[in-house]
């Protein structure tokens, strides 16, 4: 993943940055998701990344090879639905929030247990869903 990416034209705006972390290798699948969602959000988001360069996770299981994305929550509600929302628009079949409780009644996400009291977790990307457009 690149260090950041802020491109913004005419309406559609995708930005990230990253959040106090080292893991900045997703796979080109999650990756694709992860953009499209953030373009369905149209606004910044933080992110603590995938996975380390060469694939590793410690200590989350759940990143190895870059498969899962880590988004900082925004602390309002309406705001963090959106992205939850994003991700599962852009194939991102897994989204778990924490269990305080701020997340009850956060719809289209499961309970990720006080781990995830901090950043929501989206995996379990569908890479069936992946187009090949050329052109």
């Amino acid at each position: 993943m690149p260090d950041s990416l802020n491109y913004s034209k005419d309406d559609v705006v995708i930005k990230y940055v990253f959040s106090n972390t080292k893991r900045r290798y997703t796979s080109p699948g999650p990756l694709a998701g992860f953009i499209g969602a953030l373009a369905n959000y149209g606004k910044e988001i933080k992110t603590t990344g995938s996975c380390f360069k060469e694939g590793s996770c410690f200590p989350s299981s759940e990143h190895v090879n870059g498969v899962s994305v880590d988004t900082i929550y925004k602390w309002i509600k309406t705001e963090d639905q959106k992205i939850i929302n994003a991700m599962k628009k852009f194939h991102f079949t897994e989204r778990l929030v924490g269990n305080k409780k701020y997340f009850n009644g956060f719809k289209n996400s499961s309970d990720g247990g006080s781990l995830h009291n901090t950043h929501l977790h989206s995996g379990l990307f569908d890479d069936g869903k992946i187009k090949i457009v050329n052109r």
